[in-house]
C-alpha cells in the first residue's frame, strides 16, 4: 500500500476485501473470503456496468495528505 491513509480512508476493517469502482466512487464491494467463481462474476457484472459508468461520472481526486 502507498498510503496509510488508504484503508482507513476507504473503510476497509479487514483483509481481504475487494472495491469497484466507478468516477472514483466504490459502487460495489465484497468482503472476507470470497470464492474465486463468484469474485470473477462480480467482476464480470461491473465490467460490463462500468463502461456505461465512466462514461457518465466525473472522476474524484482522493488525495489526502495528514
Amino acid at each position: 500500500m502507498t498510503s496509510p491513509w488508504t484503508a482507513e480512508r476507504l473503510g476497509v476493517r479487514s483483509t481481504p476485501t475487494f472495491k469497484f469502482f466507478c468516477g472514483g466512487k466504490p459502487v460495489q464491494e465484497m468482503v472476507g473470503a470470497v470464492y474465486p467463481a463468484l469474485l470473477k462474476k462480480m467482476v464480470d457484472e461491473v465490467l460490463v456496468h462500468g463502461r456505461e459508468c465512466a462514461k457518465n461520472s466525473t472522476a474524484i481526486d482522493y488525495e489526502i495528505t495528514g
